[in-house]
């Protein structure tokens, strides 16, 4: 008995759209990380902080101004070190979620950065001049 397996023919037209969408489609966490290193660190708790970058930090929040990055803190805190970059100004600064809860939401909008839990706040931020 013959096996023939069961091909698809998927249209040319429909491999461009695909490959289209997907080039110009915008990619959640877009910055460019290895550039973090070199902004400048404006923490207001003094804490010396420099951005080493790794491959498993990852952009969580976004918006047209500011990008928040989740950078591994490994079992000692699930939701991770979380830092505020602003694009604008080309700087950066550790937040804290008030949380180290993995499922913690951070949400940016233009004059804010919330951290919410189960729907409660568990931090709050105000963004803007500084």
């Amino acid at each position: 008995m013959n096996y023939k397996p069961n091909t698809m023919k998927i249209p040319s037209k429909l491999c461009a759209l695909i490959i289209l969408v997907g080039s110009v489609a915008p990619a959640f966490g877009a910055p460019n990380l290895n550039s973090l290193a070199k902004w400048k660190n404006v923490n207001l708790e003094g804490v010396d902080y420099s951005y080493p970058g790794s491959i498993l930090d990852e952009v969580v929040a976004e918006s047209s101004r500011y990008f928040l990055l989740r950078v591994d803190a490994g079992a000692s805190c699930p939701s991770g070190l979380m830092i505020l970059a602003d694009k604008e100004k080309k700087t950066y600064r550790e937040v804290n979620p008030g949380t180290c809860h993995e499922f913690v939401k951070p949400v940016i909008s233009d004059t804010y950065l919330t951290f919410y839990l189960n729907k409660k706040v568990t931090a709050l931020y105000p963004l803007g001049e500084r």
